[in-house]
């Protein structure tokens, strides 16, 4: 059985990594949303801009909607996938130079440190991990207002 320290330990490196999943699933829905958003206005073009379409007010406002709807999904998803500074490691020669540096050499102590330095290193990672779900929920709701303004464009140009 594991000691109070080794769990400790063993907690921390297991909060870091499932931070790393959450932004790797994150990140992994952008490639998607992106071809919905592309599909969308394929699937309406024909409808919403043949002849002289958009005529009208009601179909110009769709219109505009979906496209505000398309421009605020690419920059959404650009903003997600961009890179950012999120670790979730920690430098093995600098954190071996820190422990030596403090004389902390041996268990429980060293376990307590490491488990520490995770944490820390998680708690750095939030505010980009928050904002890298948010760009989600933007990008969500953007592609619903892109679908939603082309189709109603569609449905008023026929």
């Amino acid at each position: 059985m594991a000691s109070f320290e080794e769990r400790v330990y063993q907690l921390g490196l297991e909060e870091l990594a499932e931070q790393e999943r959450q932004v790797a699933e994150v990140r992994g829905r952008a490639p998607a949303l992106l071809a919905a958003g592309a599909v969308v206005p394929s699937l309406l073009a024909r409808a919403v801009f043949h002849g002289h379409n958009p005529h009208g007010l009601g179909e110009v406002l769709c219109t505009g909607l979906g496209l505000l709807g398309a421009a605020v999904l690419l920059v959404a998803t650009g903003m997600l996938l961009w890179p950012r500074e999120l670790a979730f490691s920690v430098d093995a020669r600098a954190t071996y130079q820190a422990l030596w540096d403090q004389q902390i050499l041996e268990q429980p102590m060293l376990d307590l440190v490491l488990a520490d330095t995770f944490h820390d290193r998680r708690e750095d990672n939030v505010a980009g991990v928050t904002k890298m779900k948010t760009l989600l929920g933007v990008a969500v709701m953007a592609l619903v207002v892109e679908a939603a303004g082309f189709a109603a464009a569609a449905a008023l140009a026929s």
